[in-house]
């Protein structure tokens, strides 16, 4: 499968949620494939962050995203929304509240721009992390069913 498809096939599974795992876990497959062809695409980077977070890889997530912010960041300072939802989901998850808060504070101010008003997608991600950020972390959540067995 040429590198474009594995990138376009990753990423239409990775940008819904709600999909199975295993959908997900397929879209990840295909993601570090392409991100071994192309290490430097932002957009690889970027598919491969959203499908580790799907599959739950929060701590490689941010540090993926984290890099593929960097690749997408335009010359004039302008981040990238997908980059920015997917990270401040991840560092969510991670316990990093205030880091995931500024991300998502971050992404607010990219939706504003003309260029994404309009842009269903970006909106359907940025609710998205904003129902995120308002659930416990996982960290927490792991705490809570381990207390729950005591």
């Amino acid at each position: 499968m040429p590198l474009w498809m594995k990138q376009f096939t990753a990423r239409k599974v990775v940008l819904r949620p709600g999909a199975d795992k295993a959908a997900y876990t397929h879209a990840l497959r295909l993601a570090e494939a392409a991100a071994k062809v192309a290490p430097n695409d932002g957009n690889v980077v970027q598919t491969l962050g959203a499908a580790q977070y799907r599959t739950g890889c929060f701590a490689a997530a941010v540090a993926t995203l984290t890099e593929s912010d960097k690749l997408n960041t335009r010359d004039d300072g302008r981040p990238d929304k997908d980059d920015l939802g997917f990270l401040a989901m991840a560092q969510h998850r991670l316990g990093l509240k205030a880091q995931a808060l500024e991300t998502l504070a971050r992404m607010r101010e990219v939706m504003k721009q003309p260029r994404w008003a309009n842009f269903p997608e970006g909106h359907f991600l940025l609710r998205e992390a904003e129902e995120t950020l308002q659930q416990k972390p996982a960290s927490e959540t792991t705490k809570d069913a381990k207390s729950s067995e005591k």
